[in-house]
Formats: C-alpha cells, sequence, structure tokens
C-alpha cells in the first residue's frame, strides 16, 4: 500500500514535466519554422539565429532544425543560404560552449548570434566580393543580432523559470513582450485561406492582455501589436490604428467582462474600419479578428490561470479608477480639437506642385523626336536652340496655361514638322508627372506623420503612466466631502479627484458639464474650511461641452511679469507669438514663438505653434509628446515650408526651479543675485525634420530673480547692453523693464526684426 501510495503521487508529476517539454518543444519548433520569414527594416532577419543562442542546447536543435525547414520553404536563394550558413555557426559555437562555463548565460548568448553572423560576413567579404558598404551592414546585423538574443534570452529563461507572469521581473515582461513582437512579424508573411496569421495571432494575444490586464494592457498590447505589423510592413498602418483603437477601447470596459469587451472591442473595429474606407484587404482583417476572437472565446478559462495570478489589480479606490478615465478622456478629446484645427488650417492654404524639367522633356523627345527625320537637325545641330525653347513651352505648363501650335511658331529655333504631336505629349508627359509627384509628395507627408504621431501617442500613455505612479496618498474622504460641497453649491459633479502628493500638497479635480454656474472664490472658501488648506484662484479647461476646474495648494513664491511687443518697420503685424498661464500643480508657464520670416504668415505658424502647446500642457500632457505633436502638425499644415520656434519656461511657485525648454529659440538670460545666467539652445525650430529635440536647463531662483525671454530681434542688441539693463533694472517693475529693453532695440536696431520681451519675477508669496 505504502508503495501504491508512493506511485501514485509519482507518476502524475512524471507525466505532467513530460508533457510540459513537449508542449514547449511543439511551440518552439512552430516558432523556429515561421522565423525566417521575420524581417524588418528591408530585410534583416535575424531571429532565427538568435533564439537558437538563447535556448537550451535541447531546444536549439529544435529551433535549428525548424528554421531550416523554414527557409527551404522560401527557396534555396543566396540571402538564405547565407542565413542558414550563419545558423549552422551558431549552432556549432553553442555545441562548442557545452563544455565551458560559458555554456548558457545572458553574454554566451549575444557572444553566439554575434560571432556567428560576424564569422560568416567576414568570410563572405572574401568569398562573394561583398564590398565595403555591404560589410559594414552585415557588421550592423551582427551587432542587432547580439543584442536581439539579450531580450530572446530573458524572456525565454522566464518562461521556463517562472509559473506566473507575476514572477517577471520588468526586464522580463518587456522581453517577453518583445518575443511576441517577433512572432507575429513572422506570421504576418503566412495566409492561410487568404487569412493573415500573424494578425489573428497578434489579435489573440490583445484580447489576452485587454481582459486580463485592463486599461494598462490594453495601451501597452496595443502598442506593441502596431509596431510589429508596422515593423513588417507599411502597408498595415490602417489596421494597426484599428487594432490600437479597438483595444484601448475595450480596456476601459472591464468592469463588463470578458464577453462584453470581445464585442466593443469587435464594434470598434467595424466603426474604425468604415472610418478608414472598407477594401478588400480591411474585409479580411476583419474576419481575421472574428477568428481570433472565436478562438479565444472557446479555450478554457482555466488556460489562462498562468495570467490570473498576474493580474494587476485595480485600485480599490473608486477615486483613482474615475480620475484616469476622465483624464485619458479629457487628453483624447483635446487632441480631437487639435485635428479638427489643422483641418481648416490646412483647408485655408494651397498646395504648390512642382514637376520636374529634366524628366518632362527628355520623356516628351524620347517618344516623339526619336523617330523623327529632323531628329539631328534639331538636337545634334542646334541643340541649345532646341533646348530653349522645351524650357519656354515647359514654362508656359508650370505658369498653368496651355501651349499651342502659334506658341511653337513663334520660337523660330525650332521648326518642328511633328509639332501637334509634339504639344500634345509635352502636356500628357507634364499632368502625368505632376500628378505622380502630387500623389509621391502626399504618401511621404502621411507616412511621415504616421510616424510622428504614433511616437507622440507612445509617449503621451508612459507620460500619464509615469504621473499615476507618483500619486502618493489618494484621499477618498476629502474627495467625498468636495464632491459634497460642489453639489450643494451648484450640482452633481461627474467626478471629483482629490490626492497629496510626495510633496504633501493637496491636488483637488473637479469635472463637470458646460454652462454649471458657481462663484468659484465661494468654492474656494468652502474648500478652505472643510480641508483645513489653503488654495489658490483654480485653474478652468474647457473641451468641448466638459469642464475642469483644478485647485492647488497656494505657492511659496508669486510672480510678477511684463511683455512688451513690436513689430518691423515692413509689416503691421508682429510674427512672434506668445501665452502664459498657471497650471493646476503650481507651475506658471510662458510660452514665446517665433515663426518663419514676418508678419501674416510668421504670425499665423507662431500662433499655431502656441496654441497648441497651450491646449496639450492644459491637458496634460508632458513636453516630449507636445514636440512631437506640435512638430508633426506644422509638417503636415500645408505643402509649403512652416517652421516655429518654441522657447518655454515652467517655473515652480514652490520650489522656484526653473525649467526652459528651447527649440530654435533666442539665448534667454536670469539674474540670480548679482549673477547672470546665459540660456541657450542648439537645437532646430520645429517643423522642419522629424525626431526634433528640446535643449533643456535648470536653474533654482529665489525672492526678487529676474528671467528675460525674448525673440531674435531682442538678442540682436550687444550681450553686455542686456546685462547692464538688467542688472541695473531691479528696482523697476517688469513692465517698466521689458519697455526699456524693447524701445532700446527699437532704437538701435535699424532694420529691427519683431521684437518681443518678456521679464518675469519670483516675489514672496502671499
Amino acid at each position: 500500500m505504502k508503495t501504491q501510495a508512493i506511485h501514485s503521487r509519482t507518476k502524475p508529476t512524471v507525466s505532467r514535466q513530460g508533457k510540459q517539454v513537449m508542449f514547449r518543444a511543439a511551440i518552439i519548433a512552430a516558432l523556429s519554422f515561421f522565423l525566417p520569414q521575420s524581417k524588418i527594416l528591408g530585410g534583416i532577419a535575424p531571429f532565427a539565429v538568435a533564439l537558437t543562442a538563447c535556448l537550451p542546447l535541447k531546444y536549439s536543435v529544435i529551433t535549428a532544425v525548424g528554421s531550416l525547414l523554414g527557409y527551404l520553404t522560401l527557396g534555396l536563394d543566396e540571402t538564405n543560404m547565407i542565413y542558414l550558413f550563419i545558423l549552422g555557426t551558431a549552432l556549432g559555437l553553442k555545441i562548442i560552449l557545452q563544455r565551458t562555463r560559458f555554456r548558457e548565460g545572458l553574454a554566451s548568448s549575444a557572444a553566439i548570434s554575434f560571432l556567428a553572423f560576424l564569422m560568416v560576413s567576414l568570410a563572405g567579404f572574401f568569398v562573394l566580393d561583398y564590398s565595403s558598404s555591404d560589410l559594414v551592414l552585415r557588421i550592423c546585423e551582427s551587432v542587432i543580432a547580439g543584442g536581439i538574443s539579450c531580450f530572446l534570452y530573458l524572456a525565454t529563461s522566464a518562461v521556463f523559470r517562472h509559473d506566473a507572469l507575476s514572477q517577471y521581473s520588468k526586464i522580463e515582461i518587456a522581453s517577453l513582450g518583445i518575443l511576441l513582437m517577433i512572432a507575429v512579424i513572422g506570421l504576418c508573411g503566412v495566409k492561410l485561406y487568404g487569412f493573415n496569421l500573424g494578425i489573428i495571432f497578434g489579435t489573440l494575444c490583445l484580447f489576452v492582455t485587454v481582459t486580463h490586464f485592463g486599461l494598462n494592457g490594453a495601451a501597452v498590447g496595443g502598442i506593441i501589436l502596431a509596431i510589429s505589423l508596422c515593423l513588417y510592413s507599411v502597408d498595415f498602418l490602417p489596421i494597426s490604428a484599428v487594432l490600437l483603437v479597438s483595444g484601448f477601447l475595450a480596456g476601459l470596459f472591464r468592469i463588463i467582462g470578458k464577453f462584453g469587451q470581445i464585442a466593443v472591442f469587435l464594434a470598434c473595429a467595424v466603426f474604425s474600419a468604415f472610418v478608414i474606407g472598407i477594401s478588400l484587404d480591411m474585409l479580411f482583417y476583419l474576419m481575421c479578428m472574428l477568428i481570433a476572437a472565436g478562438l479565444y472565446l472557446s479555450i478554457p478559462e482555466r488556460l489562462f490561470s498562468y495570467f490570473n495570478t498576474a493580474v494587476i489589480q485595480e485600485e480599490q479606490d473608486f477615486g483613482i479608477r474615475s480620475h484616469i478615465e476622465h483624464r485619458l478622456e479629457f487628453a483624447a478629446e483635446t487632441i480631437q480639437d487639435l485635428q479638427n484645427s489643422l483641418v481648416r488650417v490646412s483647408k485655408g492654404l494651397r498646395a504648390s506642385d512642382r514637376a520636374d524639367f529634366s524628366i518632362v522633356c527628355n520623356k516628351t523627345a524620347s517618344q516623339v523626336c526619336q523617330s523623327c527625320p529632323m531628329r539631328l537637325t534639331c538636337w545634334d545641330n542646334h541643340y541649345n536652340e532646341t533646348a530653349d525653347a522645351f524650357q519656354k513651352l515647359f514654362s508656359l505648363y508650370k505658369n498653368g496655361l496651355t501651349a499651342t501650335e502659334d506658341h511653337l511658331k513663334s520660337f523660330r529655333q525650332l521648326n518642328c514638322c511633328r509639332s501637334a504631336s509634339l504639344l500634345q505629349k509635352m502636356e500628357e508627359v507634364y499632368r502625368e508627372n505632376l500628378t505622380r509627384d502630387s500623389v509621391n509628395r502626399k504618401a511621404e507627408e502621411v507616412r511621415n506623420f504616421a510616424i510622428e504621431q504614433l511616437s507622440g501617442v507612445s509617449q503621451m500613455l508612459w507620460e500619464v503612466s509615469e504621473e499615476i505612479s507618483a500619486i502618493e496618498a489618494p484621499a477618498p474622504d476629502d474627495a467625498q466631502m468636495v464632491r459634497s460641497i460642489f453639489t450643494e453649491l451648484a450640482v452633481e459633479p461627474q467626478s471629483v479627484f482629490c490626492a497629496v502628493n510626495q510633496f504633501d500638497r493637496m491636488e483637488v479635480e473637479i469635472y463637470t458639464l458646460a454652462g454649471v454656474q458657481i462663484d468659484l472664490e465661494e468654492l474656494r472658501a468652502y474648500l478652505k474650511t472643510a480641508l483645513k488648506r489653503d488654495f489658490a484662484a483654480p485653474s478652468v479647461s474647457k473641451i468641448s461641452n466638459r469642464v475642469r476646474i483644478s485647485f492647488y495648494e497656494t505657492a511659496a513664491f508669486t510672480l510678477e511679469y511684463g511683455i512688451r511687443q513690436a513689430t518691423n518697420q515692413r509689416d503691421t503685424v508682429c510674427g512672434d507669438s506668445y501665452e502664459h498661464f498657471l497650471d493646476n500643480k503650481g507651475n506658471a508657464y510662458f510660452i514665446l514663438s517665433d515663426g518663419m520670416g514676418s508678419g501674416k504668415r510668421a504670425a499665423l505658424d507662431s500662433t499655431m505653434t502656441c496654441g497648441i502647446i497651450l491646449k496639450l500642457i492644459k491637458a496634460g500632457l508632458g513636453m516630449d509628446s507636445i514636440l512631437k505633436f506640435v512638430n508633426s502638425s506644422l509638417q503636415i499644415k500645408s505643402a509649403e515650408e512652416s517652421l516655429s520656434t518654441i522657447d518655454i519656461l515652467k517655473l515652480d511657485l514652490y520650489t522656484g526651479q526653473a525649467d526652459f525648454y528651447k527649440a530654435g529659440s533666442a539665448a534667454s538670460f536670469a539674474v540670480m543675485g548679482g549673477n547672470v545666467a546665459k540660456v541657450e539652445t542648439h537645437s532646430l525650430p520645429v517643423g522642419i525634420l522629424q525626431g526634433v529635440s528640446f535643449d533643456h536647463k535648470t536653474l533654482l531662483l529665489k525672492e526678487n530673480d529676474t528671467i528675460l525671454l525674448a525673440s531674435d530681434g531682442i538678442v540682436e542688441l550687444p550681450e553686455p547692453e542686456i546685462l547692464s539693463m538688467l542688472r541695473h533694472g531691479q528696482e523697476l517693475s517688469c513692465e517698466e523693464l521689458a519697455e526699456e529693453i524693447n524701445k532700446a532695440a527699437e532704437e538701435e536696431l535699424t532694420p529691427h526684426d519683431d521684437l518681443t520681451t518678456i521679464v518675469i519675477r519670483l516675489a514672496k508669496g502671499i
């Protein structure tokens, strides 16, 4: 009986371990078979080799065999043969290192991948006669393979080692996301009866994150899936947007359960598809989502126990959850309002179309003049005269005119015997080239805009996440007290949030509908009495029909400021624009922008830049994501070049910390005691290129310290003169000092640019 008891307990354990090993082997074999099709950045495919290098040897052999079969199905061309040699080299290095202490580990996995690529690349340089540029690209691919191996090692070792996702570290969770991303990329190239396996698998994974991890899982999972599809092909950009939006909205409805979330996801996907435009490909993509939904709903829930123990519990306090929802909705409505503004601006501007002279004339001549008996006379004996006539004909089309035979006869140097055919073909080629250039330019603009916007949305989500994690102590009792006070003075608010941050300062946010009448000073007095904290005047933001009223505790400093502007002698409108406001956290913002050129066009660009920044800061976005939104917005505003400088001062009235954010702007100055600090920028203005970044500098100010923000027209004054006026202007008010500096620039600089002077001074708080 004792022996039977021992066997009855031991036998299932052995069987379960064997099944686990077989399941892992099957998954690895299937993944390895599709990895050869995982290509990014125009053809780089290091994933099969990286997975072989990072797994234990018994699984590495399975990976190598699976990848070999995958390459054989693709065909043994030169590229695939090279990857097979690299794969064999990696497996050989893995076997050689088995008897050493470097047989496994993060460093050895990266080294095996790197060396396998590098050795075959060097051999190819001598055997296959690689060019120097090819060798450099191969070396870069070696480095990429080594880096990917590090992430895959962390992901696979975590899968083998842990029984639940809750045991993963942050870097292991990120590595698992990269592993799933690679799997999606590999499956994207596989279609079964027209259905894309990559979209089915990716949607299935997104359903898991949406239903088991709520809003955070939906946001992160949607972004990872969108990036995976776009890395495989930019043609997947529309379906990526559909999946991202649908997953995010489904994550908001976790309270209605798994089936409700899937229903919300599919409804949003269908609606988004109709908004983007229904095509045959989009219909197949929607059917792929339906297949993924059916697969997910048919899988028993007990099989997801791996995720259930790792569920990040929603905050027990209803106030935090409600605050998160309203904050994200408010930011989304702000971005929508921004997009509508951009559409209105773009419709008012006319795009300029260009056609290339050499392409039009060469194609026309090759089709009309090639078989003409007068070709030698025109193009050999009188080449300059004929080319000049073609140039004049092209100029007529470029100016919107239509060339006729009378125009052709006026060019005495061009005695064409095929005048009708020549004019017809030139106009046809010109229009064709013009259309092609327009389409290419618009496609490029859309791609750039999509990349910049996706980056901005990603940055925004992280910034909101970081802001939420910085909340130290929510105050639900205080929130209920504020709700009661607001209800008594006006109506029941939509949402109320109270929290005390790490500096023991309370933040109060009240969301209500537009049109609600309330005395804000009376409300502030009631809050002071009830919460026993002194609040500053509230900040009120309005988007559509919703209003956010924000209170923050009284700061240690107050502000005095003065602003003066002057136009140049040629224009009546100043090309500089500025905004300033105090947010709900005790930060004073001053925004200064200088548009390209001068006059109304410059004023349009700078006003648009300041307006966008103002709205996005009030919506709670961080500086990095704001810069991306502004940069991409200016790039798509019109086909003409459009750029602006950005000069932002963020001044914390509790600590005196001054943060300068500059993009192509003029230098600023800060008078601190008897010293003057100069803040300069080396970054580009926005609207020129992608990837523009802020130059950021921080200063700690005290009472009576003064800051000068100015446009480039002011800083054309000699620097010693500016410093002298700042040092000796401490007895003047900020308005008087700004007037003095502006007047000096007008008198001494002839001609001068648009002038804007902003003087800010810290004073003791009341």
